[in-house]
C-alpha cells in the first residue's frame, strides 16, 4: 500500500538525518546567518560523511527499480513527511533538499 511505503521510506530518511542531526542543525544555522550562504564546496566537504548524503548517493547511482518511489527528492510525499517530522526549521529543510540535489549532480565534488 502506498501510504505504508511513504511512511516506511520517511522513517528511514528521518533516521538518516537524525543520526547526524547536530551537523545538520549547525550547518542550517550557519547557512541562514551567512549573507550568501555556505559555499557549495564547503557544504559538500562538511556533509560528505553524513548518513543522509551516503544514502542519497546510493539513490543517485542506482538504476531505479523498486527504489524509485521512495527517494527523498523523487517522492514529494516522502520529503514532506520527513521535513514535517523534523519540525518547522525551514533553514534545515532547504539545506537538506539542496544537499540531496548536489549529490545527484554529476559535477558535484561529493563524487571525489
Amino acid at each position: 500500500d502506498a501510504i505504508a511505503m511513504i511512511h516506511g521510506a520517511a522513517t528511514i530518511w528521518e533516521a538518516c538525518i537524525r543520526s547526524d542531526i547536530h551537523t545538520w542543525n549547525s550547518l542550517a544555522r550557519e547557512n541562514s546567518m551567512a549573507v550568501t550562504g555556505i559555499s557549495e564546496e564547503d557544504l559538500s566537504q562538511r556533509v560528505r560523511g553524513t548518513a543522509f548524503v551516503g544514502v542519497n548517493g546510493e539513490f543517485a547511482t542506482s538504476s531505479g527499480g523498486s527504489m524509485q518511489g521512495v527517494g527523498f527528492l523523487s517522492n514529494v510525499h516522502v520529503r514532506r513527511r520527513v521535513l514535517e517530522s523534523l519540525g518547522s526549521n525551514e533553514d534545515l529543510g532547504k539545506l537538506l533538499v539542496h544537499s540531496a540535489e548536489m549529490v545527484g549532480d554529476e559535477s558535484c565534488s561529493f563524487k571525489g
